[in-house]
C-alpha cells in the first residue's frame, strides 16, 4: 500500500541510442509504501515530459515538498527499463520439466538440466528474478501476470494453472496456424490469448515474482505440461531485460555485443495483428490452440 506522496523534482539520466547520457530535470511524484519501498512516477500534468523516455540509468531527487492533505493523486503509469512490460518470465510455482521430474522454477539454478523440446537435456545458463509488490502492480498494471487455466489450450494443457508475464510466449500447434503462417507451431505472447476462455489477467494478485530462464539458445521447454519459450536474446528482447540482467547475460554470451545476424527463435513468432486473427479463427471454429497435426 502507498502511504505517502511527495511532490519532487528529479535529475534523470537518460541514455540515447548510442549510449551517451543526458540529464533531464523533470517533475514527478515520490511515493513510499508501508514496507518502506520508494517509487517515482510522473504527475498527470507532466506525463508528456516523461513520455519519450524508454530507459533510465540513474535518478536523483533534487527537490521535494509534501502535498497538502486536500490533494488527490491519481495513479498513472509509464515505461522505463527495470519495470518492463515486455519481460519474458514464468511466475513462481511454474513446474519445469527436468530429469528429476517437474521442478518449481524458483528452485532452478545455473547448471541444472532442463528437458527441452528440440535438444533434449540442456543446462540452464542464467536465472533472473524480479518480485513486484502491490504498489508496483498498481503503478504498472500491464505487468500484472496472465493466468492460463488448466486445460485452456487444449489436450488437457496446461495440466495446472500456469502464471506467466504478459509477453511470455506459449507454443501453439494447429492446422489454422499451418494455413496462416506456413508452420504448424508458432509462439504467441500470453497477453494475445486473453480472448480465450480460461485465460485472464490476474487482477487479484497482490504481488508476483517472475523468473527468467536462459539457455545457450532459445528453447521450447515444458511448464505445467505445456510448451513455452525460454528467455530470448534477440536485440529487442535484451533491450527489455534491464541493465543488470543485460550485463550478466553479455558476460555469459559476449558474442551478443557484436553486430550481425540476430539469434534464431525456436519457432516462428508471428506479428501481433496476425496472431489476433488466428485466435479469432480458433474461437469462431471452436478449435483448441493445441491439436495433433498428422
Amino acid at each position: 500500500m502507498v502511504v505517502a506522496f511527495v511532490d519532487a523534482r528529479f535529475a534523470v539520466r537518460v541514455p540515447d541510442e548510442t549510449g551517451d547520457v543526458t540529464v533531464q530535470e523533470l517533475d514527478g511524484l515520490l511515493m513510499q509504501t508501508g514496507t518502506g519501498d520508494l517509487f517515482f512516477a510522473p504527475k498527470p500534468e507532466t506525463a508528456a515530459d516523461w513520455a519519450g523516455i524508454s530507459a533510465i540509468t540513474g535518478i536523483e531527487v533534487i527537490a521535494a515538498a509534501p502535498f497538502e492533505n486536500t490533494h488527490f493523486i491519481p495513479i498513472i503509469s509509464y515505461r522505463v527499463t527495470g519495470l518492463n512490460e515486455d519481460a519474458i518470465c514464468f511466475g513462481r510455482g511454474a513446474l519445469i520439466r527436468t530429469p528429476a521430474g517437474d521442478t518449481p522454477v524458483e528452485e532452478l539454478k545455473p547448471g541444472d538440466l532442463v528437458l527441452t523440446r528440440d535438444h533434449g537435456l540442456q543446462a540452464v545458463r542464467w536465472v533472473g528474478s524480479r518480485r513486484l509488490c502491490a504498489a508496483e502492480l498498481a503503478l504498472f498494471p500491464r505487468l500484472r501476470p496472465i493466468r492460463i487455466a488448466a486445460g485452456a489450450l487444449g489436450e488437457g494443457l496446461p495440466r495446472l494453472d500456469l502464471v506467466v508475464s504478459p509477453q511470455h510466449r506459449i507454443l501453439i500447434r494447429s492446422r489454422i496456424a499451418l494455413r496462416m503462417f506456413g508452420a504448424p507451431e508458432v509462439l504467441v505472447a500470453a497477453r494475445q490469448l486473453l480472448a480465450l476462455e480460461g485465460v485472464e489477467t490476474d487482477h487479484g494478485a497482490e504481488e508476483v515474482e517472475y523468473f527468467h530462464l536462459l539457455f545457450a539458445r532459445h528453447e521450447v521447454i515444458f511448464a505445467n505440461g505445456c510448451e513455452a519459450e525460454s528467455l530470448f536474446t534477440g536485440r529487442e528482447a535484451l533491450r527489455m531485460a534491464g541493465r543488470q540482467a543485460v550485463a550478466e547475460i553479455l558476460a555469459l554470451f559476449p558474442e551478443l555485443r557484436e553486430p550481425g545476424q540476430p539469434p534464431s527463435s525456436a519457432r516462428p513468432i508471428p506479428p501481433g495483428r496476425a496472431v489476433r486473427g488466428m485466435i479469432r479463427r480458433h474461437i469462431r471454429n471452436h478449435q483448441p490452440l493445441l491439436s495433433r497435426i498428422s
